[in-house]
C-alpha cells in the first residue's frame, strides 16, 4: 500500500461516520464528539437518515447527499449493513474505510467467509480499509478522530513523536490513557483489529515514512505476514526508528484467546522473539516496560555506554538500586579521587564511591544534589545518572532549585539523566523537555538504563545478512537422497548422514546390524565401547522407546543389550516393526549440545539450540533464531544457551569452545532454507576440547508432510535418540 493511499486514512481531511449517533457516548456518536473536542478542522459529515443534525452537525441520509468527497468513511453499524456501505462509498469515490463492526473472523467459519466476501469486495475499489472489528485510527495533530476509544473521555490525547498500532483496540486505549498520564504525545494511532486489508506491518512502514514520528511502539497478537512484518522493520531500522512491541500469546491459552478475539493465528513465541532481534526491533516485557521504553525513546534517552553513577537522598534506596544495577550488568564503577574528595568537602559524611548518598541533608540545604551532580556530572566518566529524590522534592519547596540543575545538565551535557522521585506536573513538563526520564521505580529505572543501551546499540549496528543457501549442485545431490522417501517418513540413519555430509557436517560412524548377533560381531570389529541403537520407522524417540544403550564392552553385552531393547520398545511402541540395529563407537568429548531445525507454521525456518545431556529438558533453555542464520546470528543463539555460558565462564576441567559449533549452526540453517521438503533436522551435538570439530553422535531428517509440519519437540537425553 502506497503511502498517499494511506494519507487518506492517517490524516483525513474529511470523515463521515455512517451510522451517526446523536449521543456522544455511543460507538457511532463517539468519533464525532472526540473529533470536535480535539478541535480537528477538517469537513465532518454524520450520516444516519433517522436524524436531520447530529451533534450540531447537519446529517445526511446517506453518503451519495455528501457534497464532497470523503477522504475517510467510518462505518459504525452492524456488519449486515457493511457491504451495502462499502458499495456506496466506492460510487461516491471516498478514499478509505475504517470498519468498527465485528461479526468477522473472530467468530469462526461464518465469519471467516463473510470476512473473505468483504476483503474481495473492498478489493475492487480503490478504498484503503482497515478492520472489521477494530477501533480505528487518531491523528492527535489534526485532532481526527476515527476512533471510539473511551480515552478521550478524560479529555483530548496528547500530541508527539510517538506512533502506535495495536490488535486491540481496549489495550490500545488503555495504552493512550497512561501515555496522558505520563505526558507523552501520541502522534498517531492505530487499531487494526482484524487486519483482513491493512495490517500492523502496513502501519510500521506507514509511521516509518512519517518525519513527525521517532518512536513506533505496538500490541501484537499474531503476525499474518512474514515477509512483510520483516521488510517494515527492515525499514525501520534503516530510517533510525525505534520498534518496540509488546506481543501477547506466550502460552497455549494466550494464543487460544487471540485467535477467539481478532482470529490472529500467534505462532511460536520463541521465533518471534528471534524474529525481532534479527531485525533489530525491542520486545517489551509487559505494558509498564512499554510505557517506559516509549517514553525514553520518545524523550532521546540512549545512553552512550553502561558507565552509570547512582545517587540519591536515601542509603537504603542506594542499596537497592545498586542491586538491580548488578543485575542489569551496568557499570558501577567508583567516581575518581578527586571528584570523591570535592564531594566530601561538600558533605564530609556522605557516601561517595557508587551509589553516591548525599544524605538527607538534602533536606535541610536542597543545593546540596545540583552541587554533588554538578561536580560529578563535569568529569565526563559516567554515561547516565539515576537520581533518587523519592517524595524529598515535594515536601520540600526549595527542591526546585535542584530539579533546575538537573534539567540544565541535561540540555547541556551528553550523558543521560533519570529522575526517581514524585515532583509537581509543571517540574515534569520542565525536566521531560530537557530529556529527563522520570520514574517513581528506582529498580525500574535502572532496568531501563540496560534496555536503552540494548536498543541504542541495535539502531547503531548495521542489520547482519544471511548466508547465501546452498549452491544448486549440493540441492541436486540432496534431492537425489530424498527421492525414495514418502512425505513425513523419517530418513534412514545412512541417508541422514549423508545429507547433513553434504553440508559439511559429519555424524559419528555407525553401520547398521540386521540381528542381535550381527551387532556383536560389529562391535567387536569396532572396538569397545560402543553404543546400539534400534531401527524402526514408528520408532522416533528410541531412548524413550528402550531403543538405546552405550557403554557396553563386549560382543556378548551387546547381544543381550539387542535382544532386551526389542522386548522394551514392542511393549512401549505397540505395533512397531523393528528392522534392526545400528552400531557406534562411543563418543567422548565434553558438554552437549541439541540442534534443531523446523518449520515454523508463522515465521518460517528457525533454528533451536539448547543444551544436551541428562539435563536437557530440567534446563529448559532453548534459544531460536530464524534461518538462514550467519555467524553472528549463529554465535547469539548458542551464547543464550546454559552450556555456552558455563564454558564462557571456565566451569568445565578442559578448554572446550563454542566457537566450532557456530559453523554447523551455519551449515543447518542454510540447509532447512534452501531445501523446502526437509521439515525438520535434530542433531544431538558433542563439543571436543581444544578447538577441534565438535561430533555429531546422533541425527535425524524427517521430511515435510503434504502441506503440514513434523513434530516441534525434541528431547534426547544423553544417551542420543
Amino acid at each position: 500500500m502506497t503511502q498517499v493511499n494511506l494519507d487518506y486514512l492517517f490524516m483525513p481531511r474529511s470523515i463521515a461516520v455512517v451510522g451517526a449517533s446523536a449521543d456522544p457516548t455511543r460507538i457511532g456518536g463517539r468519533p464525532i464528539r472526540s473529533s470536535l473536542d480535539a478541535g480537528f478542522t477538517g469537513s465532518i459529515f454524520p450520516i444516519n437518515p433517522k436524524y436531520r443534525q447530529v451533534q450540531g452537525l447537519r446529517c445526511y441520509s446517506s453518503l451519495s447527499e455528501v457534497p464532497q468527497a470523503v477522504d475517510l468513511v467510518v462505518v459504525a453499524l452492524p456488519a449486515r449493513y457493511v457491504p451495502e456501505v462499502v458499495e456506496e462509498a466506492s460510487q461516491v469515490a471516498a478514499r478509505s474505510m475504517v470498519i468498527f463492526s465485528s461479526g468477522y473472523a473472530e467468530t469462526g467459519e461464518l465469519g471467516r467467509i463473510a470476512q473473505a466476501q468483504l476483503v474481495a469486495q473492498v478489493a475492487a475499489t480503490e478504498m484503503v480499509m482497515l478492520g472489521p472489528n477494530c477501533l480505528g485510527v487518531i491523528n492527535a495533530s489534526l485532532g481526527a478522530v476515527a476512533s471510539f476509544s473511551s480515552a478521550f473521555e478524560s479529555g483530548p490525547i496528547r500530541d508527539g513523536n510517538v506512533g502506535f498500532l495495536c490488535q486491540s483496540g481496549a489495550f490500545g486505549s488503555y495504552f493512550l490513557t497512561l501515555a496522558r498520564s505520563r505526558a507523552l504525545g501520541v502522534g498517531l494511532w492505530a487499531a487494526t483489529g482484524n487486519e483482513a486489508s491493512l495490517s500492523s506491518a502496513d502501519c510500521i512502514e506507514y509511521l516509518v515514512g512519517v518525519d513527525e514520528i521517532k518512536v513506533i511502539a505496538g500490541y501484537l497478537e499474531g503476525v499474518q505476514d512474514l515477509a512483510q512484518i520483516t521488510r517494515a522493520l527492515q525499514m525501520a531500522h534503516e530510517a533510525k526508528k525505534p520498534v518496540i512491541l509488546l506481543k501477547a500469546g506466550r502460552s497455549a491459552v494466550g494464543s487460544q484467546a487471540a485467535l477467539s478475539h481478532t482470529g490472529a493465528v500467534v505462532g511460536d513465541d520463541g521465533v518471534f522473539a528471534a524474529l525481532l532481534e534479527r531485525y533489530g526491533a525491542y520486545r517489551a516485557r509487559d505494558l509498564e516496560d512499554l510505557l517506559d521504553l516509549v517514553e525514553a525513546c520518545s524523550l532521546g534517552s540512549y545512553p552512550r555506554g553502561p558507565r552509570t553513577c547512582l545517587m540519591s537522598v536515601s542509603g537504603g534506596a542506594g542499596i537497592i538500586m545498586a542491586d538491580a544495577a548488578v543485575a542489569a550488568k551496568l557499570d558501577l564503577s567508583e567516581p575518581e579521587a578527586s571528584v570523591q574528595r570535592e564531594l566530601k568537602e561538600i558533605v564530609p559524611y556522605a557516601s561517595v564511591s557508587n551509589p553516591v548518598d548525599f544524605t538527607g541533608q538534602f533536606l535541610n540545604d536542597p543545593s546540596i544534589a545540583g552541587r554533588f551532580l554538578e561536580r560529578l556530572a563535569s568529569s565526563e566518566q559516567f554515561d547516565a545518572f539515576v537520581i533518587f529524590l523519592g517524595h524529598t522534592a515535594a515536601l520540600n519547596p526549595r527542591a526546585q532549585e535542584a530539579l533546575e540543575t538537573i534539567a540544565r545538565l541535561a540540555r547541556r551535557d551528553q550523558a543521560k539523566f533519570y529522575l526517581v522521585a514524585t515532583i509537581s506536573q509543571e517540574m515534569q513538563d520542565v525536566l521531560r523537555e530537557a530529556g529527563v526520564v522520570i520514574s517513581t521505580s528506582p529498580t525500574a529505572v535502572v532496568a531501563l538504563i540496560a534496555e536503552m543501551i540494548e536498543i541504542r546499540r541495535s539502531l547503531e549496528s548495521p542489520l547482519q545478512g544471511a548466508p547465501k543457501h546452498l549452491s544448486a549442485a549440493t540441492r541436486l545431490e540432496i534431492a537425489a537422497t530424498l527421492a525414495r522417501y514418502i512425505p513425513s517418513e523419517l530418513l534412514e540413519d545412512a541417508d541422514a548422514r549423508k545429507v547433513l555430509g553434504s553440508i559439511g557436517i559429519g555424524v559419528v560412524i555407525s553401520i547398521p546390524a540386521q540381528t542381535p548377533e550381527d551387532a556383536g560381531r560389529i562391535a567387536h570389529a569396532l572396538g569397545f565401547p560402543v553404543a546400539i541403537k534400534i531401527t524402526s520407522p514408528q520408532v522416533s524417540h528410541r531412548s524413550r522407546a528402550g531403543g538405546v544403550r552405550v557403554g557396553l564392552m563386549s560382543a556378548s553385552e551387546v547381544q543381550i543389550a539387542a535382544y532386551e531393547m526389542i522386548g522394551k520398545v514392542a511393549a512401549r511402541v505397540p505395533g512397531s516393526h523393528i528392522e534392526g540395529f545400528v552400531v557406534e563407537p562411543m563418543v567422548g568429548g565434553g558438554p552437549e549440545m541439541i540442534l534443531e531445525a523446523r518449520r515454523d507454521s508463522s515465521y518460517g525456518p528457525v533454528i533451536v539450540a539448547r543444551s544436551g545431556g541428562v539435563l536437557s529438558e530440567e534446563l529448559n533453555d532453548a534459544a531460536m533464531a530464524m534461518a538462514p542464520a550467519s555467524k553472528v546470528h549463529a554465535r547469539r543463539l548458542l551464547g543464550n544457551t546454559v552450556v555456552a555460558q558455563s564454558v564462557r565462564a571456565s566451569r568445565f576441567e578442559q578448554d572446550y569452545s563454542i566457537e566450532p559449533l557456530v559453523e554447523v549452526v551455519v551449515n543447518l540453517s542454510r540447509l532447512l532454507a534452501s531445501v523446502p521438503s526437509i521439515c525438520q533436522v535434530k542433531l544431538n551435538v558433542i563439543l571436543q576440547p581444544r578447538d577441534e570439530a565438535p561430533v555429531v553422535a546422533d541425527a535425524q531428517v524427517r521430511l515435510c508432510a503434504d502441506g503440514a509440519l513434523g513434530e516441534n519437540s525434541f528431547s534426547p537425553t544423553h544417551e542420543g535418540s
